[in-house]
């Protein structure tokens, strides 16, 4: 069955429709309209950096490596210390450049109950658990390649953080493949390698391939939990539909910045 053009005209938006809901942009449509198509049209992002597992099922869940104090379980971070950690130009190598996004955006609810804690893990301030406080940002690298990187910071009420992370990593084995369904379009999520990369309190690295109408994108994922604050940084090539997960120098950067809120 040959795939409608509306279709194809969407897939590039639903494919990075986490994303979409990480950086709180909504809508869909065409990919020149509205502040997504912006990021989509952004002209340099960081180079990709290998992928973290296989090519085939989940490999590793992501592990505690407690490293917050009492203090830092306790604190929950308000808006304008987000604002305040969330990278910045001079966080990055010259040439770089970073770009505030605004809050608004919805994901695609999952259809299947048991999957909804794996949709909260990709879409941190935009899922049933909602946050205290949150940041959203695109980024580019003076070492360009044609992807778009994206990034956010939320803070929760004291366990929702853990709960986050523990609960989205542990529904990875259920929810290897599951579907969700915005504006009448069904999307198909699959999980296909999964790493640790032991950072913060809480990690975990994934591939998630978005399917619609038989096409398919994916985007290279890496989230950590620093206490009661998620970040969540994606990597995504539409045009080329390479996978590669976001730059992991990048991350550890917003981690240590996340570690020195107080």
């Amino acid at each position: 069955m040959r795939t409608s053009r509306t279709t194809r005209s969407r897939l590039p938006l639903v494919a990075v429709a986490t994303a979409a809901a990480l950086l709180g942009v909504g809508g869909c449509g065409s990919e020149d309209s509205g502040p997504l198509g912006d990021v989509l049209k952004a002209p340099s992002t960081s180079a990709p950096q290998p992928t973290g597992g296989s090519t085939g099922g989940p490999t590793r869940s992501g592990s505690p490596a407690p490293t917050s104090s009492k203090r830092q379980l306790d604190l929950v971070p308000t808006q304008e210390q987000l604002d305040g950690a969330v990278l910045t130009t001079a966080d990055l190598p010259a040439g770089s450049s970073v770009e505030a996004l605004p809050t608004g955006g919805a994901e695609p609810v999952a259809e299947k109950a048991a999957c909804r804690p794996m949709m909260d893990l990709v879409t941190i301030n935009a899922g049933t658990v909602k946050p205290h406080a949150h940041k959203s940002i695109t980024y580019s690298l003076a070492s360009a390649s044609k992807g778009t990187n994206a990034a956010v910071i939320a803070s929760f009420a004291p366990g929702q953080a853990q709960r986050i992370l523990s609960d989205g990593i542990a529904a990875i084995d259920a929810c290897s493949s599951f579907t969700g369904a915005k504006d009448g379009v069904t999307v198909t999520y699959t999980v296909s390698s999964r790493s640790d990369p032991h950072l913060g309190d809480e990690s975990v690295s994934l591939r998630l391939d978005t399917a619609v109408g038989g096409q398919s994108i994916p985007s290279g994922y890496t989230i950590v939990r620093v206490g009661n604050v998620v970040t969540e940084f994606v990597y995504v090539e539409v045009s080329s539909r390479a996978f590669a997960l976001p730059d992991q120098s990048v991350v550890r950067k917003q981690v240590d910045k996340l570690k020195a809120i107080r």
